[in-house]
């Protein structure tokens, strides 16, 4: 009886719930599943309502009628979506390179990271390519993030539209958290996955994935959104071939590869800065003084466009050779007291490509990094 009773009064409670709901209570709870419309559909993401529901770290430009860029070593697209089936994403391609080398990508669905996807480019005229980053999804709220894991130099990526049956959902949150990384063969994985040669192929974007380079793997360990400019062969002042300039002349523009005139707004601010640059420079004979005084130039603009960062010129990787004008330079510029550190970072061991870090060497040298920020940030 008391069993009873007590099922009873529960019922009772329950039914009460439900009566003091009105048909508008009702409706508000399943009506955000109801009105999506599950048909494929192709989303332009040049378009403000769908850029809007869109996560993009990296330089980027949104193209009217094109899409946005997306060049840079590290770049990526984040979106949640309610959808169902398969979700793949249209693009241009353009190589950069006579060889006509292809473009990789680094893919999580639902967070769980999916095998490395390759993008052929036959071509040094742009051509339009498509990407499969889902199938067989069941119906449900699903999220996508796509990495770019090889450099800006190579080859010129512009996602078109997403292909999705289903609607895209809230945009991803921005990490409280946000640090730009300047540098050169290191920051994108110069012959990172491949051993002990020396040969053209260290070169070959197969071989190259800037996701196990230092910068992407110490804004993960961080927890940070970034930014990445970085490429192979570039210095502070000097870089290796005509193609190459100076990060100087890079840094203004969204993409110096792609246009020269599109400058990047800087409406972000970075918390943190680092920059490794210097080893070019010293390798291709560039004075100490003038070194020194490039690397000041460039604190300066760094300075001017985000006022209160944490900027940190970085030595090591490759070499220890420019530390006396990194030194110097920061000291200049105003030291700790203004916000300017010099970090000295270990050598790595040269095992990889083209006398470059192979990918396992990397670790270590994220760890290091990693505590220097932490200690920075806790000051």
């Amino acid at each position: 009886m008391k069993k009873f009773i007590i099922v009873m009064s529960i019922l009772c409670i329950t039914l009460s719930i439900f009566a003091s709901c009105g048909d508008d209570d009702i409706e508000s709870i399943t009506s955000e599943v109801s009105t999506i419309n599950m048909e494929q559909k192709t989303l332009n993401l040049a378009d403000e309502n769908v850029s809007s529901r869109l996560k993009i770290q990296g330089r980027y430009a949104v193209i009217e009628n094109e899409g946005i860029t997306f060049d840079w070593t590290g770049s990526t697209l984040e979106c949640n979506a309610y959808c169902m089936g398969d979700v793949s994403i249209a693009m241009i391609l353009q190589s950069l390179v006579q060889d006509n080398w292809n473009c990789y990508f680094t893919v999580f669905v639902d967070g769980t990271q999916q095998e490395r996807v390759e993008l052929q480019s036959s071509s040094l005229n742009p051509e339009i390519k498509s990407l499969t980053i889902a199938s067989g999804l069941e119906e449900g709220n699903h999220s996508f993030k796509i990495v770019r894991q090889t450099e800006s130099a190579l080859a010129l990526v512009t996602f078109r539209s997403l292909s999705v049956s289903g609607e895209l959902t809230e945009r991803p949150k921005d990490n409280d958290l946000y640090i730009e990384f300047y540098g050169d063969s290191i920051a994108v994985g110069l012959g990172n996955l491949i051993l002990n040669t020396n040969g053209p192929e260290s070169f070959y974007p197969i071989n190259q994935d800037g996701t196990l380079s230092y910068p992407y793997m110490t804004a993960q360990a961080l927890g940070a959104d970034v930014s990445i400019v970085a490429r192979t062969g570039i210095g502070v002042k000097k870089g290796w071939d005509d193609g190459n300039p100076d990060m100087i002349s890079v840094y203004p523009y969204t993409n110096f590869y792609r246009n020269k005139t599109n400058l990047w707004s800087f409406e972000r601010k970075a918390d943190i800065i680092s920059i490794n640059l210097g080893t070019n420079d010293c390798w291709l004979g560039l004075s100490s003084e003038d070194l020194q005084a490039a690397m000041v130039e460039f604190l300066t603009m760094v300075r001017q466009d985000n006022p209160n960062a944490k900027i940190v010129w970085v030595v090591g990787g490759m070499e220890h050779l420019y530390e006396t004008q990194a030194t110097n330079a920061i000291e200049e510029c105003g030291g700790a007291d203004k916000g300017f550190y010099v970090f000295k970072m270990s050598i790595a061991e040269k095992n990889g490509g083209k006398m470059h870090p192979y990918y396992t060497e990397y670790p270590k040298l994220v760890d290091e990094l990693t505590e220097f920020l932490r200690e920075l940030l806790n000051q």
